[in-house]
């Protein structure tokens, strides 16, 4: 059923509107087979060569429609939202875009599965966009630090790639992104990661 509807909107067949086959879906499906729709396709423009712009585009909107959605609630789980992990470290949707739906998302204390797809992607993309990239892992280890029961591992298997950011944002002209990147290793020290401390040195 849940590829089924991700099929049928991807490829223009049925829309967003009110009472659409997508819309009931949201409506009605338990959160895990939300997030499965979401996390399936990631997964599906991850593993496609060359998506098609307008399918991309058509992500994009169910993506805003449903952060959207989510947002005007505040008690509201974002669970559904995680597999944006997936969305991110594709490296097939504009890089801006991307990286102002991650900051959109973990600042309103979401999470994103898998993380460390989402820290390689961020290392990739730091000497383009290091304040941006910087902000949204700021935010990404307070998110993995929060969600700690499911996501104890996150600062050490991405050590290589938190530390490459953290560095050049350090060294970054802009004196704001210096300032979160120096703070953000602060606050890494105080929970036990030490190996970072050198870069305040």
């Amino acid at each position: 059923m849940t590829g089924h509807v991700l099929g049928l909107y991807a490829q223009g067949t049925v829309g967003l509107e009110p009472g659409s086959l997508v819309d009931l879906y949201f409506e009605r499906a338990p959160v895990n087979a939300r997030a499965n729709l979401i996390e399936m396709a990631g997964i599906e423009v991850t593993n496609a060569e060359q998506p098609a712009p307008q399918v991309l585009e058509r992500l994009q909107r169910l993506w805003e429609w449903r952060l959207g959605v989510l947002q005007q609630h505040a008690d509201t789980d974002l669970e559904e939202l995680k597999g944006f992990g997936w969305w991110f470290g594709s490296g097939k949707f504009d890089d801006d875009w991307a990286l102002a739906q991650l900051h959109e998302l973990l600042a309103s204390e979401g999470t994103v599965d898998p993380d460390h797809t989402v820290a390689e992607r961020l290392a990739a993309l730091r000497h383009q966009r290091i304040a941006q990239v910087v902000a949204c892992l700021s935010l990404l280890i307070d998110a993995t630090h929060r969600h700690a029961a499911q996501q104890p591992w996150f600062v050490t298997a991405a050590r290589d790639e938190i530390r490459a950011i953290l560095e050049e944002g350090i060294r970054a002209a802009d004196p704001e992104t210096g300032r979160l990147a120096r703070a953000t290793v602060s606050r890494l020290i105080a929970r036990g990661y030490t190996q970072f401390g050198d870069l305040l040195s």
